[in-house]
């Protein structure tokens, strides 16, 4: 979309990420429609907080650093983290090295791992949102 409004939603995408190829009549469905499983997502969300220290009187900014496909992408890696127990959520540059050790010593991510890493980013996303909520309580009245 112009002006990269719309990047990450899309139902190839989320059905990538949350397909349980286990379930024989999700993946009837992803075979079907030519879906592909996502292993990994990796996603550095938009730097909200940093835009708003600095420079706090730019709502425009403020609303153009609020990451929306990202997040999305980060909670649906997480749910199906845990629910599938198959995608990885990274949602960090200092995890990165974590998951390559995992994956350089038993050529997959532990399942140990992968829970920690989809609590992290649901901590993430929740504390990315009450960053949103707070500074738009102190900038709107």
């Amino acid at each position: 979309m112009p002006g990269g409004l719309v990047k990450t939603l899309h139902p190839k995408i989320h059905a990538g990420i949350l397909g349980d190829w286990n379930d024989p009549a999700q993946k009837k469905y992803l075979e079907q429609n030519r879906v592909k499983a996502f292993d990994f997502v990796v996603v550095n969300l938009y730097p909200f907080e940093e835009a708003v220290r600095n420079d706090a009187e730019n709502l425009k900014k403020a609303l153009d650093n609020i990451d929306i496909g990202g997040v999305a992408l980060i909670r649906a890696a997480a749910k199906g983290a845990l629910l599938n127990k198959r995608v990885v959520p990274v949602t960090s540059p200092k995890r990165y090295q974590d998951v390559a050790q995992d994956l350089e010593k038993d050529g997959l991510v532990s399942a140990r791992l992968r829970t920690v890493l989809a609590k992290e980013a649901f901590a993430l996303t929740a504390g990315y949102d009450t960053a949103i909520r707070d500074y738009l309580a102190r900038s709107l009245k």
